[in-house]
Order: C-alpha cells, then structure tokens, then sequence
C-alpha cells in the first residue's frame, strides 16, 4: 500500500494498492522478494501518475 504520509500511522488517503500472494513453500525470504518486487514497480508507476495529475492540475 502506498499513501500519503500524515501524522497518524497508516491514516493518509490510499494512492495505490496490491496484493503479493503467498504461494505454498513460500519462507520469509522468498516472500520478501515478492513483495519488493512489486513494491519496487508500484512506487515508480505511483509517483509517475501523481506527478502526471499534478501537472495537469497545478493548486
């Protein structure tokens, strides 16, 4: 999950979500990999579309 950052933990408005399934045999470090795998994809692809928005919508 990727949000925007407020003074409470986990309390912004979510930008972007997914889910990484456990597969069987997964141990901490195979499931680690997974998850950065796609956290890695999700960031660039999150920052990309709110740069784009804020550029169509300056404040």
């Amino acid at each position: 999950t990727i949000h925007i950052a407020t003074e409470k933990v986990d309390d912004g408005p979510i930008l972007a979500q997914e889910e990484v399934p456990v597969l069987d045999g997964d141990d901490e470090a195979t499931l680690h990999e997974r998850i950065k795998t796609v956290e890695r994809r999700l960031y660039v692809d999150t920052l990309r579309s709110f740069l784009e928005d804020l550029a169509e919508n300056p404040a």
